[in-house]
C-alpha cells in the first residue's frame, strides 16, 4: 500500500485516531465529538480520492445489529425513548460508513494507523490510572467507609472530569493491556519495552481493584487462547504458568474485598441483593 503520512493533509487522517486513542481522557460531554471528526475526515478524504469503489458487504455486515435495532422500532411501543436509543448507537453505523464506504480505496498505511492508536491509547489509560488513582485519595462516601472495591468504584465513577462507569474503564484497561502486549512484542529497544511492561502491571493492578468480573473473565478469556495458538515449544508453559499466577492473584484478594466470591456464593442466586450484581443479573436472567 501507498504510504499514507507524505503531506500534511495526509497526516490530518491521524488527527481522529489519535483523539480517539486518547478517549479515557476526554469528559464524557466531549465523547460525541470524536465520531463527529471522524466522519468529517473521512468524507474529506473521500472527495479527495479519484477511485470512490466502496466495500458494501462488511459494511452491512458490521452495520447489522445497527439495522435490527431500526427494525424493533416498528414494534415498538415507545417509539421517541427507542429514537433515543438509536442515537446512542449511531457509532454502530458510523465507523462501518466510514471505513468502507468512504475510505474504501484510499491509500491507508494500516500499520502506522495502529502502531499509533495503540501507543497513544496505551498511555492515555497509563495517566488515567494514575490521575484516578491519585484523586481516589481524596474521595469520601457515606455509605463506603473502607477503601474496598465497592468503594473504588464509587470513586471511578464519581471523580469529576474523567469520571466514568468502572464497567467501561474495565474495558478501557483491558484494552490498553492488549496493546501493551503488541507493543511490547515489537518493541526492539529494552528501556521502552521495560516501561511497557511497568505500564502494563500498573494497569493490570488497578483493573484488579476494580473488580469487574466479567470484563476480567474476558480478558483472560480472549489472551490466552490467542497466545497459546501463536507461540510454540516452551513459551506455552510459561502463558500456562502466567494464567496460574493470574488466579491464583485474584483468589488470594481478601473476600471481602473480591468481588469473584459472588460467583460462588449461594446466597447470590436466592433472594434479590441489589448490592450484589451477579444475584441482579441472575434474577434477571
Amino acid at each position: 500500500m501507498t504510504a499514507l503520512f507524505k503531506s500534511w493533509h495526509h497526516k490530518l487522517f491521524l488527527a481522529p485516531i489519535i483523539l480517539f486513542g486518547m478517549y479515557p481522557l476526554i469528559p464524557e460531554g466531549q465523547e460525541s465529538f470524536l465520531p463527529i471528526f471522524l466522519l468529517l475526515t473521512a468524507v474529506y478524504f473521500y472527495f479527495k480520492n479519484r477511485n470512490k469503489e466502496v466495500f458494501l458487504k462488511p459494511f452491512f455486515i458490521l452495520s447489522s445489529l445497527f439495522f435490527i435495532y431500526l427494525l424493533s422500532l416498528t414494534i415498538s411501543s415507545n417509539v421517541s425513548y427507542g429514537l433515543r436509543k438509536m442515537e446512542t448507537a449511531l457509532s454502530l453505523i458510523l465507523f462501518p460508513t466510514c471505513y468502507f464506504l468512504f475510505l474504501k480505496k484510499y491509500p491507508v498505511d494500516f500499520d502506522i494507523v495502529k502502531r499509533n492508536f495503540q501507543k497513544v491509547f496505551f498511555t492515555a489509560n497509563v495517566v488515567y490510572g494514575a490521575l484516578a488513582g491519585y484523586l481516589i485519595q481524596f474521595y469520601r462516601s457515606p455509605k463506603f467507609l473502607f477503601t474496598d472495591a465497592s468503594f473504588i468504584r464509587r470513586a471511578i465513577s464519581d471523580i469529576p472530569l474523567i469520571g466514568e462507569h468502572p464497567t467501561y474503564v474495565s474495558i478501557f484497561f483491558s484494552l490498553a493491556l492488549m496493546c501493551g502486549f503488541s507493543l511490547a512484542a515489537d518493541l526492539k529497544n529494552r528501556l521502552s519495552k521495560l516501561l511497557v511492561v511497568l505500564g502494563m502491571l500498573f494497569i493490570t493492578g488497578i483493573l484488579l481493584a476494580i473488580m469487574s468480573k466479567g470484563i476480567i473473565i474476558a480478558l483472560i478469556a480472549s489472551i490466552f487462547p490467542i497466545w497459546l495458538l501463536r507461540l510454540k515449544g516452551n513459551s506455552k508453559i510459561w502463558i500456562l504458568m502466567g494464567l496460574t499466577i493470574v488466579l491464583a492473584i485474584i483468589l488470594s484478594i481478601p473476600r471481602q474485598n473480591n468481588r469473584f466470591y459472588e460467583l460462588v456464593d449461594k446466597q447470590s442466586f436466592e433472594k434479590i441483593d441489589t448490592n450484589n450484581s451477579t444475584n441482579v443479573r441472575f434474577h434477571i436472567f
